[in-house]
């Protein structure tokens, strides 16, 4: 007799939530039998209780939050599945996520199967955070072709066995528990897959929401990175493909200072001198009146702005043409000069903040 497992999807709500109906009815429309549906829900308002196919629904009511480690963790004690899917309410998901995901598991033997996460979202800030989230999805696969394990997760979405959820100690208290299950997972020896079944997650709408996003999301990775630093070393040297995906995506702002470091590099300077410099200035005596060096510091700059630009966007057209996200160029141009120095800001902001001690509020998360 074949081996149906039971899955327990489970999904923690804030007050109101933005996409659970949508959820619920792909959840529902799904052939799959063998699952159940668990909602926890800190301080919910009344919108919430009109959501259609509650009744079919395990309910966990907290009429005073109490944040949404510690409201994972409550589900996961009365979860009856082998195999836990978590989900935020505001994604959105295919009608056959826990048929797909369910036969990936068995297919595989994984202990974490993970989804592709794409933005959705009309407005600009929208189409940004969604061609961010493309790259974050595209250097994640790259990264797991080459290992089958994981240091960090996106805690949108992902099934996981509820055995190996508990052997590792669950979520933990931290801003950033999802990153800090992913590298429990690897500490473990737990097996990660990537499928190919892909789901939404909106976008802020607006500057504010997107910055107040990204400052928690940084704030978050900095907790996870100083307070792991030798291990996250350590686990470099054992599975560079995946930090080397990681960092790139993480430090995309920067990508262009390995561009510098090449054509500054002293036999570059003399390739241009003998082949470019010298034969230039023959046949154009004004340039001659310029110092050589400037003409040098010149076209440097010159030939690190075209080959970062053009590379740059070679790679992300291939990227948004693989998961079929529709794009203008003029959105790759924003993207480019105005939305990645603005996300490395962020960065910096969320590090300085968390280094620094400042009190921020982390909204519903711890």
């Amino acid at each position: 007799m074949n081996y149906i497992p039971r899955v327990s999807v489970i999904i923690p709500v804030y007050k109101n939530p933005m996409n659970l109906k949508e959820i619920l009815r792909a959840i529902f429309n799904d052939s799959y039998q063998e699952k159940e549906v668990i909602i926890i829900a800190d301080e919910p308002d009344d919108d919430f209780f009109r959501t259609d196919f509650l009744d079919r629904c395990k309910l966990i009511i907290n009429n005073k939050r109490i944040g949404k480690v510690e409201s994972l963790n409550k589900a996961v004690k009365i979860a009856n599945g082998d195999y836990l899917i978590f989900l935020d309410s505001d994604v959105l998901i295919p009608d056959d996520l826990i048929s797909r995901s369910v036969q990936v598991a068995l297919n595989s033997n994984a202990d974490i199967i993970d989804y592709v996460k794409l933005g959705y979202g009309n407005k600009i800030i929208e189409r940004m955070a969604s061609i961010d989230y493309a790259i974050a999805s595209a250097f994640l696969e790259i990264g797991s072709k080459f290992s089958r394990k994981t240091i960090a997760l996106d805690g949108a979405a992902f099934m996981i066995k509820k055995d190996s959820l508990i052997n590792v100690g669950g979520f933990d208290h931290f801003f950033a528990e999802d990153l800090y299950l992913g590298l429990k997972s690897y500490v473990h020896g737990l097996k990660y897959i990537l499928s190919n079944i892909e789901v939404r997650v909106k976008q802020p709408d607006s500057i504010k929401k997107w910055f107040d996003q990204r400052i928690r999301w940084s704030y978050g990775l900095s907790e996870w990175i100083l307070n792991n630093f030798l291990r996250l070393i350590f686990y470099f040297l054992r599975t560079p493909w995946f930090f080397i995906s990681f960092i790139i995506f993480v430090v995309s702002p920067l990508t262009s200072l390995g561009f510098f470091y090449l054509i500054s590099a002293p036999f570059v300077n003399n390739f241009m001198m003998l082949y470019l410099f010298n034969p230039v200035i023959k046949f154009t005596p004004l340039l001659a009146r310029f110092p050589r060096i400037y003409l040098v510091y010149f076209t440097r700059f010159f030939a690190i702005f075209t080959g970062s630009f053009v590379l740059t966007m070679i790679a992300y057209s291939f990227i948004l043409k693989h998961y079929r996200i529709k794009y203008r160029f003029y959105d790759l141009l924003v993207y480019y000069f105005f939305y990645q120095p603005l996300l490395f800001a962020t960065y910096m902001l969320g590090f300085a903040i968390y280094v620094l001690k400042v009190r921020v509020e982390l909204n519903w998360k711890v």
